[in-house]
């Protein structure tokens, strides 16, 4: 793996290139010390720069546990690495930010991310519910809804917002009825949208 060091690049320090990944590809690198605080918005706007290019992805911040910093007013390095993790939290910048030990780290520590990277599983997208089935049994007063009621609302109407209707139609509600055999039961149901409802 070759490092491609900064050559008057605005937006990173590091560019590693990601063979097999498109055409001038690369994973980039902020690489950050005690005094990258004192930067203030100029390195906002740097991490915004490089968040913006990548979408966050293939790009990392490392700060510099062990960089030489001189003065007494310098914070102890780990507040620094707190305020920076608090600095992009409240700047809604997406970039991973790790803390290296020392500069001599930091090829390994790339290399360890990119393979860890190469081999993350990605997260299963969320089941969207299914109205019919996730929703409905409980749009009742007295849940979970019975079977019966159940197979009555979703033979009678084609989606929830037809079932939501009992709440000002009282031929809704009937049809409702109709097909229930216990009218306690559609009683709840209709119970259920009148309370719900918000005109």
């Amino acid at each position: 793996m070759s490092f491609c060091a900064k050559n008057s690049l605005r937006t990173h320090d590091i560019a590693v290139p990601i063979p097999c990944a498109g055409q001038n590809t690369a994973f980039r690198a902020l690489v950050l010390t005690n005094s990258s605080l004192n930067q203030g918005h100029s390195l906002i706007d740097r991490v915004q720069h490089i968040v913006a290019l990548s979408g966050g992805k293939n790009s990392i911040m490392m700060f510099l546990s062990q960089a030489h910093s001189e003065g007494p007013e310098v914070q102890s390095e780990h507040q620094c690495f707190y305020d920076l993790q608090l600095l992009l939290i409240k700047s809604n910048c997406l970039i991973p930010l790790l803390l290296a030990p020392d500069a001599r780290s930091v090829p390994t520590m790339i290399k360890s991310y990119l393979a860890s990277a190469d081999t993350n599983v990605p997260l299963p997208e969320p089941a969207i519910p299914r109205a019919a089935i996730d929703i409905l049994p409980y749009c009742t007063m007295s849940q979970p809804m019975d079977q019966n009621t159940f197979t009555a609302l979703s033979d009678a109407f084609s989606n929830l917002a037809d079932v939501s209707e009992m709440a000002r139609s009282s031929y809704v509600a009937e049809k409702l009825m109709s097909r229930v055999a216990d009218p306690t039961l559609s009683e709840a149901c209709e119970e259920f949208w009148v309370d719900e409802f918000i005109d």
